[in-house]
């Protein structure tokens, strides 16, 4: 049995939640310590494994944050204890959670943007501009039209948006685009597949193609950190550049 279900087992119910927290904490905060910010989430900022979970990889994009520490506690990997490897499943912990400067922020979901960029420079986290808003990113069409089939295309468009961690919304958005082919009555694992087969296609693409139609390249891009299509097909860049370390 894990440290964490031993707690809980051996605690009385009211106290129960308390022992894993305090367990817990002791845990997060020795691998936070003299680090600027590590985020602990179920899945990567690739592939976000719940809706708390992508909500966060979104808002950490929106504050122009470039470089951070990311914990997988869905698959935490041999850096963390035995008997700590099945927290994700803990009833009495939540993620995901955010430690700045040593300790946890406290409710940095709902914060603003402005606030949690100040919250992160303040403890010395590298940041860049905040993206536009109101631009979305440029991956559609005029990008990938040549040698791609129109509903391709449109799930290029797709998952340069929403990125890959929700299938079933993928499927429901591009039958919604009716653009025919497989789309018109795809599931989402029918459309998982045809992504694992057009994703090298689309690498390929980024790989040679220096500058998007709009005359940016990805990395002069002002949507860049919105953008989920590198993540997609496995090109690590920026803020991914420490999943997992």
């Amino acid at each position: 049995d894990g440290l964490l279900a031993q707690a809980e087992a051996a605690a009385p119910a009211a106290d129960a939640r308390a022992t894993t927290e305090a367990t817990w904490r002791h845990f997060a905060e020795a691998i936070a310590a003299e680090k600027s910010a590590v985020l602990f989430l179920r899945g990567t900022l690739a592939s976000p494994q719940d809706e708390a979970s992508l909500r966060g990889a979104r808002l950490l994009r929106s504050t122009g944050c470039v470089k951070l520490e990311v914990v997988d506690v869905s698959n935490p990997g041999d850096d963390v204890p035995e008997g700590l490897q099945a927290m994700s499943t803990s009833a009495h912990l939540t993620f995901p959670q955010l430690y700045v400067a040593g300790a946890e922020l406290s409710g940095w979901l709902d914060l603003d943007v402005d606030r949690l960029r100040n919250e992160l420079s303040e403890a010395g986290v590298e940041l860049g501009p905040k993206p536009e808003e109101t631009l979305e990113p440029c991956h559609g069409v005029g990008a990938f039209a040549e040698g791609l089939q129109p509903w391709e295309v449109a799930l290029v468009e797709l998952v340069s948006q929403q990125g890959v961690a929700q299938w079933s919304a993928l499927a429901d958005a591009l039958r919604a685009k009716d653009v025919g082919g497989p789309a018109a009555g795809c599931t989402a694992e029918v459309l998982e597949k045809e992504w694992e087969r057009l994703a090298p296609l689309v690498k390929d693409k980024l790989q040679h193609q220096p500058e998007m139609p709009c005359g940016h390249s990805c990395n002069t891009c002002p949507t860049r950190h919105d953008c989920q299509l590198h993540d997609a097909i496995g090109d690590v860049r920026d803020i991914e550049d420490l999943v997992g370390a």
